[in-house]
């Protein structure tokens, strides 16, 4: 199933998108022109155990 995502919970998506830590100690630029795109998880999470 593909998942695509022009906004989430109410942020709209834009096509250079910031995002940081709740501090704003770590921030990042993420190059979106389409938005999430062909959503999928690795599965990785899976190995882990709380």
């Amino acid at each position: 199933m593909s998942l695509n995502f022009r906004d989430v919970d109410g942020v709209k998506i834009q096509s250079k998108h910031k995002a940081s830590c709740c501090c704003g100690s770590v921030e990042v630029e993420l190059d979106l022109p389409e938005g999430f795109v062909d959503l999928r998880c690795c599965g990785l999470w899976q190995s882990y155990s709380l």
